[in-house]
């Protein structure tokens, strides 16, 4: 009985890891105003930030500080659903809502 559940563990494990190193690649983007862009990964992680020059012209300093605020959030959640997303593959029938804080 216990070799079952062992194998289980070790497999969710396996695949975990190979969910990770996938999520790694994965990338999502989001642009603000014109004027930002920002990448990240599924592992919640900055990997690119794009500023438009003409944001620096322009003198608008606390809209380019909010449109940049606002577009790294919006792409860690839109990270955090690819995660869910992903990890929903190998969950089964686990309800993952109940680890919305995790993930």
């Amino acid at each position: 009985m216990f070799d079952n559940l062992n194998d289980l563990v070790k497999k969710f494990k396996d695949d975990l890891k190979s969910v990770q190193q996938h999520l790694k690649m994965k990338t999502v983007d989001i642009e603000k105003k014109g004027m930002v862009s920002i990448k990240a990964n599924g592992l919640q992680e900055i990997v690119e930030v794009n500023i438009d020059p003409k944001a620096f012209e322009s003198g608008i300093k606390q809209e380019l500080e909010t449109a940049l605020k606002s577009a790294i959030n919006e792409v860690i959640e839109k990270s955090r659903k690819m995660v869910k997303d992903e990890i929903s593959g190998i969950a089964g029938d686990i309800d993952l809502d109940q680890f919305d804080d995790l993930l």
